[in-house]
């Protein structure tokens, strides 16, 4: 049985939180990413059951935002860059501020 461990992406507006981003005016947009601590087996070929599984990680941890997450995930039916919307243009940053 394959595992694998999941990273979360969120779009977030800079305001007082819990990341902050130095490089940013407030009100500036801006995605969030972490590795979750939990794994899942990678049996699903629905992307929706490992963003489920993210944003339920995401929601057990009271520092992140409450919002929905979004697994950096690939299935047979939709790649991880079409998953996340690698191409927004926003900024991608992990929880300590830096960009990534």
């Amino acid at each position: 049985m394959l595992m694998f461990a999941v990273v979360g992406l969120s779009s977030r507006t800079q305001a007082a939180g819990i990341v902050t981003v130095p490089a940013l005016a407030p009100g500036s947009q801006y995605r969030l990413i972490f590795l979750t601590a939990g794994t899942t087996a990678a049996t699903s070929t629905t992307i929706a059951t490992y963003n489920t599984f993210v944003t339920n990680l995401a929601t057990g941890v009271p520092a992140l935002p409450t919002t929905t997450w979004t697994a950096i995930g690939t299935t047979d039916s939709l790649n991880a860059i079409t998953n996340i919307g690698a191409n927004t243009g926003v900024p991608v940053y992990n929880l300590g501020g830096n960009l990534g």
